[in-house]
């Protein structure tokens, strides 16, 4: 299917178990790239095989649509700290007493790189927990081929952070056509972060504007951020 073929659709997911909210608002395109990559886990950069348009580097995907979540309690979860870092990337908020590698361990010998137990010792991180009761929905705009659109998304455990083990999984998957393209925009307002010189040309009204990733890009994320228009807060309104 070619561009010229691509339709606009809304996509709506039903979560059944609590959500760990990730770094940056989830948009569609990253969730169909982490589908791909659980497809051919082996391939570098599958970003091509998005089935989303793409204007200017930006695919039409916007950011995910929910009611207002609530807080339920918090989970943690212990993470590896490579100890071969240099100890200036070493965050100083890990040095403390929340660090472990099953029992306490010397934090000088840390600073030095060196745990005196292999290569990695763990830190501790807690996650809030968000849900709105046993089933809830988010919604997210899109336009591409909805067919590899449902299909990517049905390989997905689930959206957010730690969803391998769990957390906010996906019981169910819709994709309806709709009449009108509402990933980048709706209303007047950014349905997804997209640079300046394009909401411009898109005909969007001044708004202010922030750092944020508005293309896929292998590597980090927060090198290939530019100046852009988004939506405020962790999700969008319906």
């Amino acid at each position: 299917m070619t561009e010229n073929e691509f339709s606009p659709f809304l996509v709506t997911l039903t979560i059944g178990s609590a959500y760990i909210q990730p770094k940056k608002p989830p948009t569609l395109d990253a969730l169909l790239l982490g589908a791909l990559r659980l497809v051919f886990p082996y391939s570098e950069d599958v970003s091509a095989l998005i089935p989303l348009q793409k204007t200017d580097g930006v695919f039409h995907g916007s950011c995910m649509i929910c009611d207002p979540l609530f807080s339920g309690g918090s989970v943690k979860f212990f993470q590896s700290i490579n100890n071969e870092r240099k100890e200036q990337t070493i965050n100083g908020d890990w040095l403390d007493t929340h660090i472990y590698k099953g029992l306490d361990i010397d934090v000088s010998k840390l600073r030095k790189g060196d745990s005196g137990r292999g290569a990695f010792s763990t830190k501790m991180d807690d996650y809030t927990l968000y849900h709105r009761g046993s089933f809830w929905k988010v919604g997210f705009f899109g336009c591409g081929d909805l067919s590899q659109v449902k299909s990517l998304l049905h390989k997905l455990p689930g959206i957010g952070r730690k969803a391998a083990r769990g957390y906010g999984a996906i019981f169910d998957v819709d994709v309806d056509p709709v009449d009108t393209d509402y990933s980048l925009i709706r209303d007047g307002k950014p349905m997804r972060p997209i640079p300046e010189n394009l909401w411009m040309r898109m005909g969007g009204s001044p708004l202010p504007l922030r750092m944020a990733r508005a293309e896929i890009h292998i590597g980090n994320p927060d090198e290939h951020e530019v100046l852009c228009v988004a939506p405020t807060g962790e999700h969008l309104s319906w």
